[in-house]
C-alpha cells in the first residue's frame, strides 16, 4: 500500500488532536522557545522519559542518523533504495536497524550501530492528561 504522505500524516496528526496552523522555519528563536516550553510542561507532567536505544551512527560525519538519513533494502519486500523507517513500494514500516545494507545519505558510507540516549513522550500518560 502506498500512502499519499500529506493526507496520511494530516490524518494521523488529527488522531492526536494536533492541528498545524502556523508554519515557519525549523531553526528560529520562536520554534526554540516553543520547544523549551513544551519540554518544560511535559517534564512538569512527568510524561517524558529517556531510553538508551540502538541507532545508526555515521563514523565519517560523527553523528547519529535519523531514519530519513539512511537508505537500504526493505527487509519486507527487498526493494532497494528505501528509507530507514518505511518502504515506499510495499508500504511497510520497520525499525531502521532492520534495513538491509544500510547506507548514510550524508557520507555515502555504511553506518554502525551504537547506543544513544533518546527522549520519549509517554503517549499513554499524554492521552490521559489530554482527556482529563
Amino acid at each position: 500500500m502506498i500512502f499519499n504522505n500529506l493526507s496520511y500524516h494530516r490524518k494521523q496528526f488529527l488522531n492526536f488532536n494536533i492541528i498545524h496552523d502556523f508554519y515557519y522555519t525549523t531553526h528560529n528563536k520562536y520554534n526554540y522557545s516553543l520547544l523549551i516550553d513544551f519540554i518544560n510542561k511535559c517534564n512538569d507532567k512527568k510524561i517524558l522519559y529517556t531510553k538508551n536505544i540502538l541507532q545508526f551512527y555515521d563514523i565519517k560525519e560523527k553523528i547519529f542518523l535519523p531514519d530519513r538519513y539512511i537508505i537500504g533494502i526493505c527487509p519486507i519486500c527487498k526493494n532497494k533504495n528505501q528509507y530507514g523507517d518505511n518502504c515506499n513500494l510495499c508500504g511497510s514500516f520497520y525499525n531502521s536497524i532492520n534495513l538491509i545494507n544500510p547506507k548514510s545519505v550524508i557520507s555515502n558510507s555504511k553506518p554502525i550501530l551504537r547506543y544513544s540516549n533518546n527522549l520519549f513522550l509517554s503517549f499513554k500518560k499524554f492521552k490521559y492528561i489530554i482527556n482529563n
